[in-house]
């Protein structure tokens, strides 16, 4: 059996363009958090990152208990409702 090789398309690549420009906003917006916050900027990192860190726990135990191929968005189906707030088009909302 051959080996398949994976191809990135043009989907694949804007996205991952985003990402960049985004993680680059980041970085360069680390200026402006020093003038809001003072010397106090790694506090205020530092806080940022440990609610990040508790909100990407959760995919942690969610990939230990289902073994599944797809990423978040098929961990996400498992576990939330449809109906849930966090779901981007709930189809419950326009039952009511």
């Amino acid at each position: 059996m051959p080996k398949q090789q994976k191809k990135m398309n043009l989907f694949d690549l804007t996205f991952m363009a985003i990402g960049g420009i985004i993680g680059a906003g980041i970085f360069t917006m680390v200026d402006s958090g020093i003038s809001a916050t003072g010397r106090s900027v790694t506090l205020a990192l530092t806080v940022g990152m440990l609610f990040q860190m508790s909100q990407q726990v959760r995919y942690v135990f969610t990939s230990a208990m289902f073994q599944v191929s797809g990423g978040m968005y098929s961990q996400d189906a498992l576990v939330l409702t449809p109906c849930s707030p966090v779901w981007p088009a709930p189809p419950c909302s326009s039952a009511r």
